[in-house]
């Protein structure tokens, strides 16, 4: 089913930064924001110019809404009161999807970082920083689901809007999963890494026969997450605790839900370590540089006789 994604904040609050990065994460997405509708100068607020920015909201909300080519609509925007937020969900046509409000909200040091920090860059001027704290305590009050951003990564805060809509729950792993999960290994390995490997690579890779004894052996060693999505397990993951990444693997049929995301932040906050380490494949490759990781080295890696290509990457925490 579409989902909708409404996320309102005050100003400096990360509303445009965390939009852009879901906008990544998640498949077939689009991300509007509010003041492209309403982008003038001079900047006048009467009820004629407030009616208009709502009616402009509202017309181009539906219109990617009905279209069939987007399943995540993410948009932007103040939204510091109620009223505002009612006017425009009153008048989307969700009948066909899932509709989540977000409040993102902080301390007030964090705020003020953030505004500092770009009013010294010259993106913002020097009087966001009363209007915008003036306005942070008016998102408490709202109906709304909050998300504190106060200390926290855009991937962090992703993190939680996904874990939110897509009601995905990660939990330690248990050894009644290692089937599930070699089933999930073999058959993401096959799909997924498919349009860079080629079969006879794919199949010295994953063969359908792990060493079972090995696998929950290390798993257990490792802290070591599942993600599960009614039930069904449809990606695990787990790192060492020296903060080596080894296993990522997110079911064929779930791909770009944010799983991986979750998963692998998960998993780096699980351990206290100055890096994360991790031997990348092709196709995971651009996952990781989205997330912070650096190629250190391309190497060959030799299963079954056959070489395959990946890349050591690491992250400083």
């Amino acid at each position: 089913m579409k989902k909708v994604y409404l996320i309102g904040g005050t100003m400096g609050v990360g509303k445009t930064s965390v939009c852009q990065y879901l906008k990544k994460e998640l498949s077939n997405s689009v991300f509007l924001d509010g003041d492209w509708c309403w982008d003038s100068f001079p900047f006048i607020v009467n009820e004629e110019t407030k009616t208009m920015v709502i009616d402009n909201i509202v017309y181009l909300l539906n219109n990617f809404i009905h279209c069939s080519v987007y399943e995540h609509i993410i948009f932007c925007w103040v939204m510091h009161e109620q009223p505002i937020i009612d006017a425009i969900v009153e008048r989307l046509d969700v009948s066909h999807c899932d509709l989540f409000v977000y409040s993102l909200t902080a301390d007030e040091e964090t705020l003020k970082e953030r505004l500092k920090k770009d009013i010294d860059e010259g993106k913002r001027s020097a009087d966001v920083l009363e209007r915008s704290l003036e306005r942070l305590p008016l998102y408490e009050k709202l109906d709304t689901i909050k998300i504190d951003t106060s200390h926290k990564t855009m991937a962090m805060i992703a993190d939680e809007v996904i874990q939110n809509t897509n009601d995905i729950k990660l939990r330690l792993y248990r050894k009644e999963d290692l089937a599930v999960l070699a089933k999930l290994f073999y058959e993401c390995v096959h799909t997924v890494n498919a349009k860079d490997y080629t079969k006879k690579q794919l199949d010295a890779w994953a063969d359908g026969q792990i060493d079972a004894e090995k696998w929950h052996r290390s798993l257990m060693e490792h802290i070591s997450y599942v993600a599960e999505k009614e039930g069904e397990i449809v990606g695990f993951g787990d790192i060492d605790p020296g903060g080596y990444l080894d296993r990522l693997y997110v079911h064929k049929d779930h791909q770009h839900q944010g799983i991986a995301t979750m998963l692998c932040q998960r998993l780096e906050c699980s351990v206290h370590v100055p890096k994360i380490v991790v031997h990348a494949s092709i196709t995971a490759r651009p996952f990781f540089e989205k997330r912070g990781y650096r190629v250190k080295k391309e190497q060959q890696v030799e299963r079954k006789g056959i070489l395959l290509t990946n890349y050591v990457m690491e992250k400083i925490i």
